[in-house]
């Protein structure tokens, strides 16, 4: 039997990981855990998965001998068994761990505003830019609707799947707008493909229009497009990255800003309170902030990847984007016209865009309301449409 728990392990593999600035991604991919590797490291990381024959390539990869890390995960699991113990956890301790989940709390604004400047900077950067150039070309085909339900190897859970699944709809949604007839500038102007693609990107990172509506020429794809919005969660996405969507966010798990006043104060005169005053304070302060802490760590785990890939999109891609558009000059070209590199580079920029709305639209307000495996559902979720997205965007650009 092990000398340690998973809880404990789970601990010092997570406080390792962050020491090595190493993502949940690379790590389970060092240890050879294959598909859903971030997966499976976040799960280890709370506890709720044994690294049986992948706990050497863990050890590896944080720097240390299987010996070490067990022996660091024993200490851990005493630690926190005498942590747990009755009347172990003095008031002091109890106040700091209160004080550090406030502070973990406070991180959320700047790290939804930090997201929002991405989302907007990489819509203008590299959304708006793709339009501009996408009207230039004239005739570009679609994707084919009949391979929406088919990826390019079966999933490994129901996470990765439905992340596929969004990925794929989202650039075909993506690859019709542009392909709109009456786009281009072989039409007379920025009309017709150039408006549905507006409609479309809007209709998908904001939740602001029904896309049947938004692309009412899309004929066969229009009751296929019209599910988009429910099966990407949009509309509760838009209530956060949308003007003013970072106050009921916050709202939603940040109650504890008054806890944190109340434990301030009674931090700094506590030697005046009795005691058992203190105590019952501090056990209501602990059981809110535990309510909806898990959700308060999904976000702040989430959100700063989630802007740094829209970050990457906004620089890396729009420069890919600018030296693809002085490669077809200015003037309207045909599809056939251009050459198969050329062609890849314009079907690679609708992938990039695709997972661009995909991570704008990752639906943040369910993880700041979710509990339990509902929680961990919605964690799974937007961990693999990062995955894939990021492997779509850094394959491609």
């Amino acid at each position: 039997m092990a000398d340690y728990s998973l809880e404990a392990l789970g601990h010092v593999v997570k406080r390792l990981r962050r020491e090595k600035g190493l993502t949940q991604e690379e790590l389970g991919h060092a240890a050879e855990y294959g598909k859903g590797a971030g997966v499976s490291i976040s799960r280890l990381e709370n506890g709720r998965l044994e690294p049986t024959d992948k706990f050497a390539g863990i050890a590896h990869a944080l720097g240390l001998s299987v010996y070490e890390l067990r022996a660091r995960a024993a200490h851990e699991t005493a630690a926190l068994q005498t942590a747990s113990a009755d009347g172990a956890r003095t008031h002091d301790v109890r106040v700091a761990a209160i004080l550090h989940a406030s502070e973990r709390r406070r991180q959320l604004a700047p790290a939804l505003d930090a997201f929002n400047d991405a989302r907007q900077v990489a819509e203008t950067n590299f959304l708006m830019k793709l339009r501009n150039a996408a009207t230039l070309v004239v005739d570009a085909p679609p994707h084919d609707e009949t391979h929406l339900g088919q990826g390019s190897e079966a999933p490994s859970d129901e996470a990765e799947a439905e992340a596929s699944f969004q990925l794929r709809f989202t650039q075909y949604g993506v690859s019709k707008a542009l392909a709109e007839p009456d786009g281009g500038a072989a039409a007379g102007g920025v009309v017709g493909g150039a408006a549905a693609y507006l409609a479309f990107t809007e209709a998908v990172a904001l939740g602001t229009a029904p896309l049947g509506a938004s692309i009412p020429r899309l004929d066969a794809a229009s009751a296929a497009l019209n599910g988009l919005r429910a099966a990407m969660g949009v509309g509760r996405s838009a209530r956060v990255v949308g003007p003013g969507g970072g106050v009921n966010l916050l709202t939603a798990v940040a109650a504890g800003a008054v806890v944190a006043t109340i434990i301030e104060r009674q931090a700094a005169a506590k030697h005046k309170r009795k005691a058992q005053e203190s105590a019952a304070k501090l056990d209501a302060a602990e059981a809110e902030i535990a309510a909806n802490q898990p959700n308060v760590e999904a976000l702040l785990d989430v959100i700063p990847r989630a802007t740094e890939l829209l970050e990457y999109i906004a620089v890396h891609a729009s420069h890919a984007l600018t030296r693809w558009g002085g490669l077809i000059g200015d003037d309207p070209v045909g599809w056939v016209k251009l050459s198969r590199t050329e062609q890849q580079s314009y079907d690679d920029f609708v992938a990039v865009a695709a997972a661009q709305l995909s991570v704008a639209s990752i639906d943040f307000q369910e993880l700041a309301t979710s509990r339990g495996s509902d929680l961990e559902q919605a964690t799974a979720l937007a961990d693999q449409i990062l995955i894939q997205s990021r492997r779509a965007i850094t394959t491609r650009v």
